[in-house]
């Protein structure tokens, strides 16, 4: 019997200014097959978001000013709201990954239409249940909207 990766062929992009944690959750995830790309700051990750067009993207809220970007103070909620603009929330699961873990952060993160508010540090079976889960409920509702425009 031969199986394969659940990730396979699944994009996903990562957003944290931390390079330890971008490589660890790029390691995890690609042992499970996934296509990893990642992002450390806000423009970067609408860019990546844009171009790459992920099937789920896990950021984390916190990232440092840069003097070098524009006045806009980018975090994970700024993130969701540009994506939402766009349009692109509805299409691409979001969660949200965080050492803060105050009741409003998650609050927020549900409002703007997070699918899931995962605490760091990672737990990383969790982390992994909760990517497959975004994905299949992705993968369920577009075979249902191919359904409809067929039928």
């Amino acid at each position: 019997m031969i199986t394969t990766a659940p990730g396979k062929n699944r994009k996903i992009l990562v957003i944290d200014d931390d390079p330890i944690t971008l490589k660890f959750l790029k390691s995890i995830l690609s042992s499970q097959g996934y296509r990893v790309s990642v992002a450390q700051d806000g423009p970067e990750a609408i860019f990546c978001a844009h171009l790459q067009r992920p099937d789920l993207i896990l950021t984390d809220i916190f990232f440092p000013t840069n003097a070098l970007q524009s006045s806009l103070l980018w975090d994970g909620f700024l993130i969701v709201s540009w994506l939402n603009t766009l349009g692109k929330a509805n299409e691409i699961p979001i969660i949200i990954i965080s050492a803060e873990t105050a009741n409003n952060y998650q609050n927020l993160s549900a409002a703007l239409g997070a699918r899931a508010f995962l605490p760091k540090p990672l737990d990383t079976k969790k982390m992994l249940a909760t990517v497959r889960a975004a994905l299949t409920v992705r993968r369920d509702c577009h075979q249902v909207s191919r359904s409809l425009r067929a039928g």
